[in-house]
């Protein structure tokens, strides 16, 4: 690892997985301030951005990583403002449940990596997302969040955890954007990480307002698309569930 200080790590898990899965273990290991909030039942939004939005403000993350569902959680995030710092999307599922939200806000820092052989989220989807996001070729030259098809599933276990990617991913994107946004901080001591300060990336209006917003959002999306949502529930129900698959998200 780079000799330069470890990030706060804030990571969502995916659908079936949680705070001891595959992902929440390894970047565990490799990042010591480190959490993952349980988002458990993932079929109770309400209770699941709760503590989504509840962990952000307390632990006041340096990255913010997430998994499929989990992912779908952090696009919420940074699209109502109550997290804007760095990002790690991994196949995120927004438009498995609300195809209208399956955006990004400008600007935005980090990676959105998904697997070319994703066979519930179709890379063409993000091939979308990054064409919308970046609608001219001067926009992709001057780009501060990348789109990035890997040749694996919608785990994304073989490239992020067996190439030991993830951990690499995590360190260049918080180090290029403390050395955007806070120069002086990218090579001093570990103050930035005490002083919520130069945590501008997390709102500070109150919890309860926030998940409130989040909510009244997640309503008008359903009453927007309610056979997206409730279509994309049957499909998963559909799903064969394994208990060797239950930690890969």
């Amino acid at each position: 690892m780079s000799s330069s200080r470890l990030p706060r790590v804030l990571f969502l898990h995916g659908l079936e997985s949680g705070p001891r899965g595959v992902k929440a273990v390894y970047i565990k290991n490799n990042f010591p301030e480190f959490l993952c909030p349980s988002l458990s039942p993932t079929w109770f939004l309400p209770l699941v951005l709760f503590r989504a939005i509840r962990a952000v403000k307390a632990f006041q993350p340096d990255v913010l990583v997430s998994s499929s569902f989990g992912s779908f959680v952090a696009m919420l995030l940074v699209q109502t403002g109550i997290y804007s710092g760095p990002v790690v999307m991994l196949a995120p599922a927004m438009s498995l449940l609300f195809k209208h939200r399956m955006w990004l806000p400008r600007p935005l820092h980090g990676m959105v990596i998904h697997g070319e052989h994703d066979a519930l989220i179709p890379a063409d989807v993000i091939r979308s997302l990054s064409n919308s996001y970046y609608p001219s070729e001067d926009d992709k030259r001057n780009q501060s969040l990348s789109f990035i098809i890997e040749d694996d599933d919608h785990s994304l276990n073989a490239c992020m955890i067996s190439q030991d990617k993830l951990k690499s991913i995590i360190q260049k994107v918080h180090n290029q954007y403390l050395a955007i946004h806070h120069p002086s901080s990218s090579s001093s001591s570990t103050s930035y990480l005490l002083s919520p300060s130069l945590h501008p990336h997390v709102s500070k209006r109150p919890t309860f307002l926030l998940w409130l917003y989040c909510l009244s959002l997640l309503i008008l999306s359903f009453l927007r698309e309610p056979f997206t949502f409730i279509g994309s529930l049957r499909m998963l129900a559909r799903q064969p569930k394994r208990k060797s698959n239950r930690s890969k998200l």
